[in-house]
């Protein structure tokens, strides 16, 4: 039996695989220990005569800890003059007036020392002396840093300082967390490698008693892996010694697997939507390949540079908080109510007014809200209480326009989140496939792409459990990368020809694909870009390419950077554990009122279960599977196409 379990900040979803037959299972997510929900869900898995082979495990535990500021005390080691880097950043500011800035690194001042030691971008100039870096070390574990980091100049091309240090470290402190900022990031500029050691360290007490909780309470095995940043798996101590490359794991495995059904359908194209109870990702796919970025900032002052999807996410669930501004005006997020209490709707004592209670008082989900593993009853009094009082009686609407105001915000904070994205990447979003996954996506999809103009949406059977199966599809990768700074020009295309053939032996097996990319800078700025080369692209156009993406004429570039991953198959292949829909016994289906805008219309409630292959209708209407309904409005038809896929396509 393989296993895909995915931790959100409401739910935790696993989807389990046997013999073709999948099994889902959605339990509350328990934010104190997380590893309590990952163990419910197991046990709610397992079988007597089932043995688990692997479980492959999406998380947010390390995003959630950087952003919300709940990681370890930690302390920095660094060159000599170069302490304040992290304050310093790149002289940006949160916002433009003001003296002073809310702003506060990740590693406060009073924790950073200073040792005397320099290196050149190709050679050492000053040795670093252990005792200078051990008696720091020192002071830093008394002051009550859980962690250290090292971090000093040009330590990507020349890691010989940095490696003494660490060495030295490791041995006056075993088992004690210590990391070279080199062996975290692969990025030559000193404030993004410092920033994104930093947040590595910051989280590795957290995910490190995290994953050993996971493993002792689980029983698990040495075949539990971690999905990485980047669509990829690690094992266990890979992503222990560098946990940041977990911080978007969660939503790169649901992207993975809307590329692999998107693959299928023969749809290259598409946006990927998961809105679950606490956020919103979005990744927009022009080519097949989910995009990868090296640029995430994951909230302000704190870039992360490492490889990742790119991937956008904002506050924007089923659980987000709803309020009035000043001024009347409704707004959603970021903040949530998580898992609990929860909305109010759940009963638990929640006193804010979240999108799911707007979602039950519009009848868009039933007060019968199906899960995989069972079934829970929704306040919809509860709800509407709280609707009124926090938003209808403050804006002067009746209960129902609140409740409408507050969906077509949240839509259009989504749909804002993908015109950025589309604006940003120069992309005409209409001709793409919306790709609407996560417990609240199939919901606002319709939405969605009304706003951006989109025609056609895909909802995958399962929905709300589809990033934990998209693990499942996730492939091991082995990357090797070369830092160099040298001119980009006609003559040095065969030094980078020769570094890719290089990186090519080392890391190609049979089993594996190798795609390449290299980092161009323009003369006179910091900012690079990535240009992506397939195995079988020369790099004729690598110039071109480059000037494209910095917008830039200047005949002055550089090579920063060239790196090379070798993906190899997924272990499983689509056909084994696509989620198919088994259609059941067909349900003559009931009605709700739902209200559409202004009206409240007589709307059927279909059983996505009785729905098999070339079933089709047409909206308004509601269908509902555990874990996730999808509403599809007036002015929409559906169809149930291959791999049990629902799409839902506007009237022409």
């Amino acid at each position: 039996m393989v296993v895909g379990i995915d931790i959100g900040g409401t739910f935790t979803d696993l989807v389990s695989c046997e013999s073709g037959t999948l099994l889902a299972v959605k339990v509350p997510s328990t934010p104190s220990d997380y590893s309590e929900g990952f163990s419910e869900a197991l046990d709610s898995a397992r079988s007597d005569d089932a043995k688990i082979e692997s479980i492959v495990h999406a998380t947010t535990i390390a995003t959630n800890a950087l952003i919300q500021r709940k990681g370890a005390r930690i302390g920095l080691i660094t060159t000599e003059g170069f302490k304040d880097v992290l304050s310093l950043r790149r002289r940006d500011r949160r916002q433009s007036y003001g003296i002073e800035t809310a702003f506060a690194p990740l590693i406060p001042r009073e924790m950073r020392r200073e040792v005397r030691e320099r290196s050149s971008p190709s050679e050492v100039l000053k040795a670093v002396e252990p005792d200078d870096v051990l008696t720091v070390a020192d002071g830093l574990f008394k002051d009550g840093a859980q962690a250290i980091l090292v971090a000093f100049l040009h330590s990507v091309t020349c890691p010989e300082n940095e490696r003494i240090a660490l060495s030295a470290l490791r041995a006056r402190f075993p088992g004690r967390f210590v990391f070279a900022s080199h062996q975290i990031s692969d990025e030559p500029t000193e404030f993004e490698r410092f920033s994104t050691g930093a947040a590595s360290a910051y989280v590795a007490p957290l995910v490190s008693e995290y994953i050993d909780g996971i493993v002792d309470s689980t029983m698990a095995t040495q075949d539990l892996q971690i999905v990485t940043s980047d669509g990829g798996l690690v094992d266990v101590q890979t992503a222990k010694s560098n946990p940041v490359r977990t911080a978007l794991s969660g939503p790169a495995a649901g992207v993975w697997g809307a590329r692999a059904v998107c693959d299928r359908i023969g749809r290259p194209a598409f946006v990927a939507c998961d809105m679950g109870g606490t956020s919103f990702d979005v990744c927009l796919v022009r080519e097949g390949t989910p995009p990868l970025t090296r640029s995430r900032e994951l909230d302000f002052g704190m870039p992360i540079a490492v490889e990742m999807l790119d991937i956008a996410t904002i506050g924007a669930g089923g659980g987000s908080i709803v309020s009035v501004s000043s001024v009347g005006k409704v707004e959603v997020g970021p903040e949530g109510v998580g898992a609990d209490p929860g909305p109010a709707c759940y009963g638990k004592q929640g006193h804010c007014a979240t999108v799911a209670d707007a979602d039950l008082v519009l009848g868009r989900i039933s007060s019968t809200l199906r899960l995989p593993s069972g079934s829970r009853s929704l306040d919809v009094d509860a709800a509407r209480k709280t609707i009124r009082e926090r938003v209808a009686a403050p804006v002067g609407v009746s209960v129902e326009e609140a409740a409408g105001l507050i969906v077509a915000t949240v839509e259009e904070r989504m749909a804002d989140q993908i015109r950025q994205m589309a604006l940003h990447k120069r992309v005409d979003v209409t001709s793409h496939l919306l790709f609407a996954y996560g417990g609240a996506g199939p919901v606002h999809a319709a939405g969605i792409s009304a706003a951006l103009g989109i025609d056609e949406i895909a909802i995958p059977p399962n929905a709300g459990l589809f990033s934990a199966w998209g693990g499942l599809l996730t492939s091991e990768r082995t990357s090797v990368s070369t830092s160099h700074l040298f001119a980009l020009d006609s003559s040095a295309l065969s030094a980078v020809e020769a570094i890719l053939a290089d990186h090519t032996e080392a890391i190609a097996t049979e089993d594996a694909v190798v795609s390449h990319s290299v980092d161009v800078l323009a003369e006179g700025s910091h900012r690079t870009v990535t240009v992506r080369l397939a195995a079988e692209d020369g790099v004729d156009s690598l110039m071109t390419r480059a000037r494209e993406g910095l917008l830039e004429v200047n005949d002055r570039l550089a090579v920063t950077r060239v790196l090379s991953v070798a993906t190899r198959s997924p272990r499983r292949d689509l056909e084994e554990v696509v989620p198919r829909v088994e259609v059941s016994d067909y349900l003559e289906p009931t009605t709700r009122g739902i209200f559409f805008g202004s009206q409240e219309l007589e709307c059927a409630i279909i059983d996505r279960g009785s729905l098999g292959a070339g079933s089709q209708g047409e909206g308004p209407c509601v269908i509902e599977e555990p874990g996730a309904t999808t509403v599809c409005p007036p002015g929409f038809v559906w169809r149930v196409g291959d791999l049990s896929m629902l799409f839902l396509e506007r009237k022409r």
